[in-house]
């Protein structure tokens, strides 16, 4: 199995952890870990 990198790891942690109730939670985990929402 490969090795996971630290930005799957980082969004991995903030589903797992704290999956925002939103009408669109994958925006509010990529804006706060500065990333795009695609």
């Amino acid at each position: 199995m490969p090795a996971i990198d630290n930005t799957n790891k980082d969004i991995l942690n903030n589903i797992q952890i704290d999956f925002p109730i939103h009408p669109r939670p994958y925006k509010i985990i990529a804006d706060k870990l500065g990333l795009s929402e695609d």
